[in-house]
């Protein structure tokens, strides 16, 4: 995703624990898709909130949802290419 960013590719950002206000793409349009916290956990013995590298909540994201931010996102970066907008 940031790699994506820097080049100037919109994105859609993927998140769990991590907040997106910090960790979330810079420059660039984007859409972020997160779970709502704090969340019913699905991994107790395994989910930590101070390790976000085990942090099982992303799991929780929706297909539909990721594809109904990317389908916004192509939506809006295809207006912005059309005069007069």
């Amino acid at each position: 995703m940031h790699l994506a960013a820097s080049v100037g590719t919109p994105v859609v950002g993927l998140y769990g624990l991590t907040p997106p206000d910090i960790w979330g793409p810079l420059g660039v349009p984007h859409r972020i898709v997160a779970p709502r916290l704090p969340c019913q956990c699905a991994a107790p013995n395994l989910c930590k909130p101070n390790n976000p590298g085990g942090v099982y909540c992303v799991h929780r994201v929706r297909v539909e949802e990721v594809t109904t931010a990317t389908l916004d996102l192509i939506e809006f970066e295809t207006l912005k290419s059309i005069p007069n907008r």
